[in-house]
């Protein structure tokens, strides 16, 4: 498989940009696993391990939920979320102040 890029139609002061590190680390790890190293990523993206059945078994049971929510996201989860901080840091937190978003990367570039 081919993997050069052809960088003509680009900038050159877009070529000038450094890496992100979160390109560089991916980079790294998929050269570890290429090696033949069993490594596990814990940073930024997809988790290694499969969700446990009782989610699976419950996003099934919401499937039927299509309308778009909230952009804050689903406010039962925001409510559960906020009592459980409530619960264990003893700070007054309101649902309104939180944000249930689709991935870390997403949610620090929209919020």
């Amino acid at each position: 498989m081919d993997t050069k890029v052809d960088n003509s139609m680009i900038k050159p002061s877009i070529l000038e940009f450094p890496l992100s590190p979160i390109f560089v680390m991916n980079q790294l790890q998929q050269a570890m696993i290429a090696d033949g190293k069993k490594i596990y990523k814990m940073g930024f993206g997809q988790s290694p391990f499969p969700p446990p059945k009782c989610m699976i078994d419950e996003l099934g049971k919401q499937a039927h939920q299509k309308d778009y929510l909230h952009v804050q996201g689903l406010l039962p989860l925001r409510q559960a979320i906020a009592k459980w901080y409530q619960k264990y840091t003893k700070y007054e937190i309101d649902p309104n102040q939180v944000v249930i978003g689709p991935g870390s990367i997403e949610n620090l570039f929209v919020f």
